[in-house]
């Protein structure tokens, strides 16, 4: 069976970020690219137009790679539903302002049926707290959650 796979910002700039400095982002890049080899051909990926909004961001050359990394990976419908549910879980989960977006991304996946939410992200997506509060919300809003997950994890099961 096929997972529907969201893609999280985070991972995408992973993908496409080499780093020689930092010992950590050199994992998780490292992790990123051997997730996405088993991943991308044997699932459905997919993202939202705040995805692509995020990865134009920056770095001109960086964006381009990042852009490039997407291409062919199906947009997420963002509903009117999609911006209501958004609204809720910054809310409850007490995002930020600044990390608003990241709001959007699990609303976009939950309203989308989503399998699993792939993200990087430890503050607002990949941690207990915001799983417990998220599976919650999505319950509340007779809504199938998406597993949150990073890549890592990922790659340690049999899918």
């Amino acid at each position: 069976m096929k997972l529907k796979i969201y893609l999280d910002t985070s991972v995408i700039s992973y993908y496409v970020k080499k780093t020689e400095y930092d010992i950590l982002e050199q994992a998780h890049y490292q992790l990123t690219r051997q997730w996405w080899r088993k991943f991308a051909t044997h699932h459905s990926l997919f993202i939202s137009v705040f995805v692509i909004n995020e990865i134009e961001k920056g770095d001109k050359h960086a964006a381009m790679k990042r852009l490039k990394a997407v291409e062919g990976i199906p947009i997420l419908d963002t509903s009117v539903s999609v911006d209501r549910l958004s609204r809720i879980i910054v809310k409850e989960l007490n995002i930020p302002e600044k990390a608003r977006m990241d709001g959007y991304h699990l609303a976009v996946a939950a309203m989308n049926s989503q399998d699993y939410i792939v993200s990087w992200n430890f503050k607002h997506m990949a941690n207990a707290r915001v799983r417990r509060i998220y599976k919650a919300i999505c319950g509340e809003e007779g809504l199938v959650c998406p597993d949150i997950s990073t890549p890592e994890e990922m790659l340690g099961e049999v899918l």
